[in-house]
């Protein structure tokens, strides 16, 4: 791919093409990739007291060695990832932008760094492909650059008020428990809010928090003095928040989103976790054993990622936007690509398959306030008798919204 450059902030930008990669026919299984690479930029957060998700970059990682070796890469050209983290700040996520634009990616898979809703014009400026990952905030989801697979905050939140109302019967009030660090208040009024509205409910109530906390008793018992239909809770440590909730001995439903529900998070978690529900829109091993995605996502992990990653929304999101980004591209002429030609292929898809989660359609949009995402479904389970149970199937992302207006 021949790359064109420009200025960014002092910094050398790739936003054209770069040195060749040859065109080479897509290869059986098993053969290996001889092309020179695409390359993908992976960031995340990791490593501070307010929200980490480290496993989404050896995810990543697995998920091309697995199409290097087995798939032939893409169209005979192997994946190569770059990656940095953040700590969840603005200035870490902008150190973190410009040390993946010097390294020239070809797609810039996204972290979920809350930070983007101050600084996503680095990306935007920089103006690489922004495909797959995982994104919190509107900026992102509103980007011409951005085709995402799935909603994360624009549907685990809504999703997280829906099945409050349609599932448990909430009528009257919610409350959400959240670290109060200028964010999390903002991602309540605009992805739960409006939903919580149309389905006849006043808006969210939030209960706030201190960023570093693990004692969460007295923001969950101002929670349970609200009297609210049910308790709401995202962005804080899964485990110590449900263990105090467990403590209060209150029926109050707790309504989490999925990134609680992977297992080291319930085992910690142990008979705390008893009753509590949560909002997935990954197809979750425990209650898919049999599905082919969720047989060939752990293979990858145990054989790939030597057994050590996790299971969690952000490697399910590694995995997936690296597969997703294989079966797209497996059939482009990768010597003559452009940023943006690599772009429209993910902005024309229709009804694709997604890797462990529901098809993906990127024109149009299933949301139009939202044209970086291409997909948003989600289910709702429950932890019974020790083990997740599915309550519910797939809701799309556009009936979540079609609730709010």
């Amino acid at each position: 791919m021949q790359r064109s450059f420009r200025r960014w902030v002092g910094v050398i930008v790739a936003i054209g093409v770069a040195v060749p990669l040859a065109a080479v026919a897509a290869a059986p299984a098993g053969a290996q990739a001889k092309a020179d690479p695409i390359v993908i930029g992976v960031y995340t957060p990791a490593d501070n007291p307010t929200f980490t998700a480290p496993e989404l970059i050896p995810a990543a990682e697995a998920a091309a060695k697995y199409v290097n070796k087995e798939r032939a890469g893409i169209n005979g050209a192997p994946i190569k990832i770059i990656s940095c983290t953040t700590d969840y700040t603005p200035d870490s996520l902008t150190r973190c932008a410009n040390e993946l634009f010097q390294q020239k990616p070809d797609i810039i898979m996204p972290g979920p760094d809350a930070s983007a809703f101050t600084v996503f014009n680095v990306f935007a400026d920089a103006g690489f492909p922004l495909i797959g990952g995982a994104s919190f905030t509107p900026p992102e989801y509103t980007s011409d650059l951005r085709a995402l697979f799935n909603g994360f905050s624009a549907s685990l939140f809504p999703g997280m008020v829906y099945f409050s109302a349609k599932e448990l019967g909430a009528t009257k009030k919610l409350v959400v428990v959240s670290f109060d660090d200028g964010i999390n208040p903002a991602l309540v009024k605009v992805f739960m809010d409006p939903t919580a509205k149309a389905l006849g409910l006043p808006e969210v109530q939030f209960i706030p928090t201190q960023p570093g906390t693990a004692d969460f008793a007295a923001p969950l018992a101002a929670a349970v003095s609200a009297e609210p239909d049910a308790i709401l809770a995202f962005g804080v440590p899964c485990a110590p928040l449900v263990q105090a909730y467990a403590s209060l001995g209150t029926d109050i439903p707790l309504v989490q989103p999925s990134n609680c529900n992977d297992t080291a998070n319930l085992k910690a978690s142990g008979a705390a976790a008893e009753g509590t529900y949560y909002v997935n829109q990954f197809l979750a091993p425990s209650m898919n054993p049999k599905n082919a995605d969720v047989k060939l996502f752990q293979t990858i992990l145990k054989k790939y990622g030597k057994g050590k990653i996790p299971i969690t929304d952000f490697s399910s999101a590694g995995v997936a936007s690296i597969l997703n980004i294989e079966a797209a591209l497996d059939t482009t002429d990768l010597a003559t690509a452009t940023p943006e030609s690599l772009l429209a292929v993910f902005k024309g898809a229709v009804a694709q398959k997604n890797f462990l989660a529901e098809p993906y359609t990127c024109s149009p949009a299933p949301v139009a306030k939202w044209p970086g995402i291409c997909s948003g479904s989600v289910y709702l389970d429950q932890v019974k008798k020790g083990k997740l149970r599915r309550l519910t199937p797939f809701v799309p992302i556009e009936d979540l919204y079609a609730a709010a207006g």
